[in-house]
């Protein structure tokens, strides 16, 4: 089966990303690039390589909402029309509802002030935030996509598996057939995806992390032949992959478990002490790092924390 890789360069750190043209009819599209210059030159330009414009383009599936995956959505149905697809959780966020973008962002600061990240951090965030905003043009319908459903051309079916983690509403698309899958961002060859922590559904915080080894784990026990990631080049096999990624996150638990004195750590003593220096621009990654390994680290019952709206601090099981 024969699936066209399309890059499409990107401001952020991670480089450039993979958007995918399925083979057959109707004509979808997976992923579609940010909503920044030069993009959408880059985006035509690889439909023209595969003979198609994108005003041909039928359907849209978004593998999640990040903007370095779905900034493009709105333009790419304003050119062509098509049926826009992405898991439920994220629709009123990719129809930038209002208030939607605000309450992510107050949420942020929220986790950070909790973390105990200071103020001038916290306002960088803010500011950092409101620039990644204009990356993405609302879109006015978005359809559900979610476990179990199928994306199907005359060509043969991809099912939708959700593997929350690096994102709440994040998709993979399996081909079972030919045992490919399109991993968006939940398995990319070159760097291990930051599970980033995300506002809950009725709970403050979603503990993204313990999701995202979930879902690691599932991608496993599939038996894939061959990973069309999000970013970089398609794999093989990725079972020593995803093998070297839970042990890595075993290894920073333990390592995160050391590091907390007898008087317990807040998140950000925990962030300063595994990166020394971290960039502004870099808080709420490491952050978010922090705390997903603190979930890990309590599932097995070895440190107590959060619980405490003033500020969390984490404290090793038996410690005074």
């Amino acid at each position: 089966m024969e699936v066209h890789r399309i890059e499409i360069p990107t401001p952020y750190a991670v480089g450039t990303v993979n958007a995918y043209l399925l083979p057959g009819s109707p004509l979808t599209l997976v992923d579609a690039g940010p909503g920044v210059p030069g993009t959408w030159e880059a985006l035509a330009g690889g439909l023209a390589r595969a003979g198609v414009r994108p005003a041909d383009l039928e359907r849209l599936v978004l593998t999640h909402p990040h903007h370095d995956h779905a900034g493009l959505a709105r333009r790419v149905r304003d050119a062509s029309g098509c049926r826009v697809f992405a898991h439920p959780v994220d629709h009123a966020r990719l129809r930038d509802e209002p208030g939607v973008w605000e309450g992510i962002v107050g949420f942020l600061d929220e986790v950070c002030r909790r973390a105990g990240v200071p103020e001038g951090h916290r306002r960088e965030l803010r500011q950092s935030m409101e620039r990644l905003h204009g990356h993405a043009l609302p879109l006015d319908e978005v359809e559900p996509l979610d476990e179990g459903d199928e994306v199907c051309t005359d060509q043969g079916c991809w099912r939708v598996l959700h593997t929350p983690g690096h994102a709440r509403g994040a998709v993979c698309l399996w081909e079972p057939g030919e045992r490919i899958l399109i991993s968006g961002d939940t398995l990319i060859p070159h760097i291990s995806s930051n599970a980033v922590t995300e506002p809950g559904q009725g709970t403050f915080r979603t503990r993204t992390l313990p999701a995202y080894v979930a879902s690691l784990r599932r991608i496993r026990e599939l038996g894939c032949g061959r990973v069309l990631p999000g970013h970089g080049d398609a794999m093989g096999d990725p079972t020593r992959l995803i093998d070297e990624r839970l042990a890595f996150h075993e290894r920073r638990a333990a390592d995160i478990l050391r590091r907390i004195p007898p008087g317990g750590a807040t998140p950000w003593d925990l962030v300063r002490a595994l990166f020394p220096g971290v960039e502004p621009g870099w808080v709420f990654l490491a952050v978010s790092e922090v705390i997903g390994h603190l979930d890990l680290l309590a599932d097995q019952g070895r440190v107590e924390w959060e619980g405490q709206e003033d500020g969390w601090k984490a404290r090793r099981n038996g410690d005074q």
